[in-house]
């Protein structure tokens, strides 16, 4: 009864501690000369543990805050880098991409390449958790479709799956063609589904292509707004909620006190420091939250389809970026 009058704090520590122990570990690796970035070991880790001891530990409710609130806390903190100036001298790129990306990824997974065996409500799910912002739009846009919880959770499942295999994709094709920063940002941003994701990836090549996949993730996250109300008009007759990530008014709020030099530069490395933190403790409870029995939802089939499609886009979109005249 004493633990349960504490509860509220107590039941968070095991969790907490867990993501914890599993950042140290994912930030020490990357200065041993293995090559990939932090915040992919820390998913690649995470995993580990949450195969191996998840269900015997009480890990879940300090994952879930870690999940959630480190990792938004973590990118709002991480907004501090952002100066607007940089955003008026990125060009069209951004805009382009997101909008050809959004739209291939719709019309590819909606109407040519259905994935065989899933309901068409499991499917506008993970197109738009794959077009949009992966599972912030599953959640928003599933009460308005009246999916149940047998088709959000597969479309859950499938878009986390597709995000990590496209996440450690990327991270290959940075290694392997040397691809600038820039490029590298934008073509995370406007392709991975999870913004924890996109974080990941574009964390291996430093703060600036994270602030530009950042700027195209937050894009596609602004088009939520109107996708939730058409699907609404759609499905609701209008009743339908809509729903934007708060996290995402805050990574803004904290770019436009850097453009007004409200935030010293100095002050602005050591948020950068500690967002850097929370967002690799935060890819560690992801990590720690993949379990198999989430994974066994899933049919090779379908993951195979997904990885084929999201190579396909990726041809496209580096295709559109040499055309637009983004440096690789």
């Amino acid at each position: 009864m004493e633990y349960e009058g504490r509860g509220g704090v107590l039941k968070f520590v095991p969790g907490m501690a867990a993501a914890l122990a599993v950042a140290f570990a994912a930030r020490w690796i990357p200065y041993h000369g293995f090559g990939l970035g932090a915040m992919i070991w820390a998913i690649g880790l995470g995993m580990a543990v949450g195969f191996l001891w998840g269900d015997v530990l009480p890990l879940k409710p300090g994952v879930d805050v870690v999940g959630k609130y480190w990792l938004r806390a973590g990118i709002i903190f991480m907004g501090a880098r952002l100066h607007w100036g940089q955003v008026a001298a990125a060009g069209p790129q951004i805009l382009v991409l997101d909008a050809v990306n959004m739209g291939l990824v719709l019309i590819l997974l909606l109407f040519v390449w259905p994935f065989g065996g899933l309901s068409r409500r499991t499917q506008i799910l993970t197109g738009i958790g794959s077009a949009i912002c992966g599972a912030s739009a599953i959640a928003a846009v599933s009460p308005i479709l009246m999916a149940d919880e047998e088709e959000t959770g597969l479309a859950l499942a499938l878009v986390t799956a597709l995000g990590m295999a496209g996440t450690l994709v990327l991270a290959w094709v940075y290694r392997t063609f040397m691809l600038t920063d820039a490029a590298f940002g934008i073509l995370t941003g406007s392709l991975l589904q999870e913004t924890g994701h996109v974080v990941a990836a574009a964390g291996l090549a430093g703060p600036a292509a994270m602030e530009t996949a950042l700027l195209a993730k937050l894009v596609r996250v602004a088009m939520l707004v109107p996708v939730s109300f058409v699907l609404s008009r759609i499905f609701s007759k209008g009743k339908g909620a809509l729903a934007v990530p708060w996290f995402v008014l805050g990574f803004a709020g904290f770019s436009v006190l850097r453009t007004m030099d409200v935030v010293t530069p100095q002050f602005t490395g050591y948020l950068t420091a500690f967002s850097g933190w929370l967002l690799t403790a935060a890819m560690a409870a992801i990590g720690i939250k993949m379990q198999p029995k989430q994974l066994r939802s899933l049919r090779w089939r379908h993951l195979g389809q997904g990885i084929l499609l999201f190579s396909a886009v990726l041809a496209v979109s580096s295709l559109i970026l040499h055309y637009l005249g983004s440096p690789f």
